[in-house]
């Protein structure tokens, strides 16, 4: 408890630390558009290896075993394309947010479009971030799942708030290397004290639980989630310059790959291992396997990069919500939004508790209604001039889709959206009108 405590202390301590230095705009939301490759790339894994590729994928591992390495493997593949393809196109237009480049590259209407998409569907990935920070703040405090719930949002989102990007950035590359440290350490001892037989570890792609049709499925919702991303937009709009940009996404998709396989080593081990947990996996785990101080120490690890994803998503919000649909650029308003976003993923948090289920449903919201679009209209800007009202009609249609079908927990009418907004989304490139009413040209 007094280790938990002290973590909190040090993340208030930053924040505070920071406040002077996130008094305007480019400040607070951009940390001074002058990061390098370097800490482009460690803040973007920082913020994608929160609680979706740690005690998420372990629980998916230890279900339906090597497989569940897609979830960050396909994430792995976004990145990587996003690197060849966009990632020096996003930074050289020198825009804020992800709705400010789809005004760019697909008119003023599709701005408004997308900044609800993202304000919905990036509330729903701090919820997942809230439940896993509860989770490991039950293991290390003892306190039940509803006060931690209540603490560990109040404190990530105050952290939030108080420093902005500077805050985030800083800590990012700290809170990363722990994570890496602390899941090696954990895999290190839990094979060393129970060993298991190398085919445990053999990595079969597909299986009976997780079938070609689910391979799609991630590599269409997750990876294209990390295609067109507004949290690795936002970082790589701090980036120094467009090779910054590139470097950094084409680095963090490459180092993913052997996060995720690490993270899911852990889980077959757990599930030839410890079969019939019904708790949660990792914190189960650890427990088990880690005495004295080293348990708390690796929770901090584990808590450290979902907090780098909480404050990122929470950021993300904020800043789209003031700037692309109220049309401010007020460090306060921001601040009063992330407080409002943070409010309402704890809504959500404490309504539903399944981390993999949240952040699915979230990005399918997202990838059917933006991706597509959004991909169109950067990789045919000064190309195909793609028809704006085109690529807005095929966002309404794969975004309402998408929603309900995450509504009434269907899967194919999700997939079915993003297949119509793509469908919708090549025609534009090729279509005859080059402006709409909906378009600023």
């Amino acid at each position: 408890m007094e280790t938990l405590i002290i973590y909190l202390a040090i993340l208030a301590a930053i924040g505070l630390f920071d406040w002077r230095r996130s008094k305007d705009w480019d400040g607070y939301v951009l940390a001074g558009r002058d990061k390098s490759a370097t800490v482009v790339t460690l803040s973007i894994l920082a913020s994608v290896v929160g609680a979706s590729s740690t005690m998420g994928v372990i629980s998916l591992a230890y279900s339906v075993g090597f497989p569940a390495f897609w979830w960050l493997g396909a994430g792995a593949v976004g990145l990587i394309l996003q690197g060849a393809l966009l990632s020096g196109r996003v930074r050289s237009l020198g825009t804020s947010t992800l709705p400010d480049l789809a005004e760019r590259v697909a008119g003023p209407w599709m701005r408004k479009v997308a900044a609800v998409v993202v304000a919905v569907g990036w509330t729903g990935i701090v919820a997942a971030q809230f439940v896993a920070a509860a989770e490991i703040g039950v293991a290390m405090s003892g306190f039940d799942a509803l006060t931690m719930t209540l603490a560990t949002a109040a404190v990530i989102t105050g952290y939030a708030v108080l420093g902005g990007q500077h805050s985030v950035i800083r800590t990012d590359m700290i809170q990363f290397g722990f994570l890496a440290g602390g899941l090696l350490w954990l895999l290190f001892t839990i094979v060393t004290d129970t060993p298991v037989p190398p085919e445990t570890f053999t990595p079969v792609m597909l299986n009976e639980l997780f079938t070609s049709a689910h391979l799609m499925e991630f590599l269409l919702v997750v990876g294209g989630s990390y295609f067109i991303c507004p949290i690795i937009f936002s970082r790589l709009f701090t980036a120094k310059d467009e090779q910054a940009a590139r470097r950094a996404s084409h680095a963090a998709g490459i180092l993913l790959i052997p996060i995720a396989l690490l993270i899911t080593a852990i889980g077959l081990w757990a599930g030839q291992t410890m079969p019939g947990i019904e708790g949660n996996i990792l914190t189960t785990i650890a427990n088990t396997h880690l005495s004295g101080v080293a348990a708390p120490i690796f929770f901090l690890a584990i808590l450290s990069a979902i907090v780098s994803s909480a404050d990122t998503c929470l950021l993300a919000v904020g800043s789209i919500v003031s700037l692309d649909l109220m049309g401010s650029r007020s460090v306060k308003t921001v601040r009063a939004i992330v407080v409002l976003t943070g409010l309402a993923a704890t809504g959500v948090a404490l309504k539903r508790q399944d981390i993999i289920d949240i952040l699915l449903q979230a990005y399918s919201i997202f990838t059917a209604g933006l991706v597509p679009p959004l991909s169109a209209g950067l990789l045919g800007r000064g190309r195909f001039s793609p028809n704006h009202s085109m690529l807005l009609a095929g966002a309404i249609l794969g975004g309402t889709m998408a929603l309900i079908g995450s509504a009434t927990e269907t899967s194919w009418i999700s997939l079915a959206g993003l297949g119509g907004s793509t469908i919708l989304s090549v025609a534009a490139c090729f279509a005859t009108a080059r402006s709409s009413a909906f378009s600023t040209k």
